[in-house]
């Protein structure tokens, strides 16, 4: 499996680096993580969703299945979210990207071209830690796959 995680908002040093960095090390999955600047203040909310939209269907090839991250999609388990991941790599093939959007959400484009609409809650998260839960999830994900026994079975 090879694994895209395309996110608006860039991290900085400090904590939220070094946790996303220690479950991304512990993956076995390829994770690449491309980062792109939030759109310009000036523009309207729908302009900046176009624009960051762009960033996250830019290289999308049709078989890559795209996850995308926002607050009205559909609340997972861990052991539903590891089946998700399974199904979706056994049906379209071994490329998946997950996208983080912006402080505004993601574009209309994004979510229709989404495979699935994952949301870690009706809380508002800093693309920081969403990313550390992303990267979190994967790791549990790949041992739940992987046949460990879950402590919630």
């Amino acid at each position: 499996m090879n694994v895209t995680i395309a996110a608006i908002g860039k991290l900085k040093r400090g904590p939220e680096l070094e946790l996303a960095q220690r479950y991304q090390k512990r993956l076995r999955w390829p994770v690449v993580v491309n980062e792109q600047s939030e759109a310009p203040p000036h523009l309207s909310v729908l302009e900046r969703k176009d624009r960051e939209a762009e960033f996250h269907l830019q290289n999308l090839k049709s078989n890559t299945s795209l996850i995308t991250l926002d607050e009205n999609g559909k609340n997972l388990d861990s052991q539903a979210f590891a089946f998700l991941v399974r199904d979706l790599i056994e049906k379209n093939g071994p490329d998946l990207r997950f996208a983080i959007g912006g402080p505004d959400g993601l574009g209309k484009s994004v979510l229709e071209r989404s495979n699935f609409i994952l949301s870690f809650g009706k809380l508002t998260w800093p693309h920081q830690i969403v990313r550390a839960l992303l990267l979190e999830q994967l790791y549990r994900t790949q041992t739940i796959l992987d046949g460990h026994p879950y402590h919630r079975q």
